[in-house]
């Protein structure tokens, strides 16, 4: 017993929000983590979410468990699977814990590898819980069953990956019922520069007419080292490559939008990045159109994003670093009930913390929103009184109530963090204005918020 306890390898991990709102005082409450435990090659990692709050009857309580096995050249999972995901825009379903979206394949799961290569099975149904700012929600239908087969290859300075996936629907007659997606990524790596390309095809159905349709999509990757400076050059093309969201297609823009989520979008972007002696340079340039517009920068009805910025990071004399941004964005329907959305923005960051344990945060906007033009200031001051506490206060201020932020112009906020071995505690008082949330192409609209947040995070 004492020799089992030895060998055995327990990890827990939590996080847990309290929320109380000073309008309505409405109350959110949500955890979330996994227990697991190691006995050699043999692995059980329970995932959990429980939620309770007033904007959701009844309460939440869920469970995901899942069983490994392996070994040197084999791999088996079984349960809800907690990351099965392709380097290239075949299939996703990993979690993004900074999205609050949590993804997994409850079924089987096969990997056979030797050397550098590997081949890989995997059959089951997809769950999603997606915080929607209010509640968790599922987004995916847990009757469909997802089924693919992945081949990787390594040899020197080439990679290679293709694989197969197939979607079925149980809800639909059975000569139309799936969709399927294929696809291969190829990359080469040097010293001086490396090279990707990702390709897929999707054959889906017409939910409504009950038709085949097509898609394809092409995602471009290469990066330039000359010398002591680099070049990043991305492109992207999606037509109807968004596999019923169960991928998430590679974004090639520094802001995480992708406008039509792969069902309709072009473009790229230009990275230049030079050190120098004294800090960083940074320049870049992107912009995304739906490509089955005549006027792709301008659509009639489609969507478009642009931005570009330069960012120098400098450090100073004592310890001291500032960053300076200055850039501009431009957003055609990005945002709901708002047809054009332009920004120029100057941001900055000081870390005094080499003098004073003082770092201070600031940025000005100025929006032309479809007619109305106004400005918006942010100020965030964070003090470091010992190593592991720190003292935030966040002020933003916009110079007209617009629709846009619920018709208010003041958002004051105090924030106290305190790192404890493993963790943190956290306690946030004040308001949060509501607004667009992106994270790897989605995107979601966040409400508002004016009361009290409590954060506990701990692993042992």
């Amino acid at each position: 017993m004492w020799i089992l306890l030895l060998i055995l390898q327990i990890n827990l991990n939590n996080h847990s929000e309290y929320w109380v709102g000073q309008d309505s005082l409405n109350e959110h409450f949500e955890s979330h983590g996994s227990i697991v435990l190691k006995l050699k090659s043999f692995g059980l990692i329970t995932d959990y979410l429980a939620e309770d709050n007033l904007f959701n009857t009844p309460k939440k309580f869920k469970i995901f468990p899942f069983l490994t096995v392996s070994s040197a050249h084999i791999k088996l999972e079984m349960g809800y699977i907690q990351k099965i995901a392709t380097s290239g825009m075949l299939i996703n379903q990993t979690n993004d814990i900074q999205f609050k979206r949590f993804r997994y394949l409850k079924g089987l799961s096969v990997l056979l590898q030797k050397n550098k290569g590997a081949i890989a099975f995997f059959t089951g149904n997809p769950y999603d819980y997606t915080f929607d700012g209010l509640t968790y929600t599922s987004s995916q239908d847990s009757q469909d069953i997802l089924r693919g087969i992945t081949l990787k290859g390594e040899r020197g300075f080439l990679y290679a990956e293709a694989g197969y996936i197939r979607l079925n629907h149980r809800n639909m007659p059975a000569s139309y019922a799936f969709d399927e997606i294929m696809g291969t990524e190829i990359g080469i790596s040097k010293n001086r520069y490396s090279f990707t390309l990702d390709f897929a095809l999707k054959r889906g159905v017409n939910y409504i007419t009950y038709t085949r349709k097509k898609g394809y999509g092409i995602f471009g990757s290469l990066e330039i080292i000359p010398s002591s400076w680099n070049l990043l050059i991305q492109f992207a093309s999606y037509d109807s490559i968004n596999f019923n969201k169960y991928n998430l297609p590679p974004v090639p823009l520094r802001t995480e939008i992708l406008p039509t989520e792969g069902m309709s979008d072009r473009g790229g972007s230009l990275t230049v990045y030079y050190p120098f002696s004294h800090g960083n340079l940074e320049i870049g340039a992107g912009s995304l159109f739906d490509l089955k517009e005549k006027n792709p920068i301008s659509p009639f009805s489609g969507k478009a994003f642009q931005e570009a910025y330069l960012q120098a990071d400098l450090y100073l004399s004592r310890g001291i670093s500032i960053t300076i941004k200055p850039g501009y964005e431009r957003r055609l329907r990005i945002e709901p009930e708002y047809i054009f959305l332009k920004n120029f923005y100057l941001q900055s960051d000081l870390d005094l913390s080499s003098l004073f344990p003082v770092e201070i945060f600031s940025r000005a906007d100025r929006f032309t929103e479809d007619t109305l033009i106004y400005s918006k200031f942010t100020l965030n001051t964070t003090f470091y009184p010992t190593e592991n506490l720190n003292l935030q206060l966040l002020l933003e201020y916009a110079t007209k109530n617009v629709a846009r932020y619920n018709f208010e112009h003041f958002w004051p906020s105090i924030g106290l963090s305190w790192n404890i071995e493993g963790g943190y505690i956290s306690i946030f008082y004040g308001k949060q204005r509501g607004g667009l949330v992106c994270s790897g192409g989605m995107c979601r609209i966040t409400p508002r918020f004016n009361g009290l947040k409590l954060v506990f995070e701990k692993s042992i």
